[in-house]
């Protein structure tokens, strides 16, 4: 795809809410934030691995802390929040994340699989 057609497919992303009379949400238009699954069939095996990945990356991560060897740039971003909240590392990691993954909503990013 080339860069013009990218920007002008970005550009027309917009973030689709259908509210009741009252106000409430009761509807969000997915397709604006998250791309389509992969057609290809092969979507359990690449979850498969992202899993494994996933396992094995925090594992490390977690040896890591114990062991005090130090940490990676965004692993002592969370160690220090961590310390200076009181909230477990763990929570922080997530915190951390779902704060990156609503930071994407202004940049027009959309979330997928594989």
């Amino acid at each position: 795809m080339s860069t013009a057609s990218s920007r002008t497919r970005k550009a027309q992303l917009r973030f689709k809410v259908c509210r009741d009379r009252l106000g409430f949400i009761i509807a969000i238009d997915t397709s604006t934030f998250l791309l389509p699954l992969p057609r290809d069939g092969d979507l359990p095996k690449r979850l498969g691995r992202l899993f494994l990945g996933l396992t094995l990356f925090g594992g490390g991560l977690g040896m890591m802390v114990r062991a005090e060897l130090g940490l990676p740039p965004w692993g002592a971003f969370h160690q220090g929040v961590s310390d200076r909240t009181g909230l477990s590392f763990g929570a922080v990691i997530i915190l951390t994340g779902v704060a990156v993954l609503i930071a994407w909503i202004p940049l027009k990013e959309r979330l997928g699989l594989g």
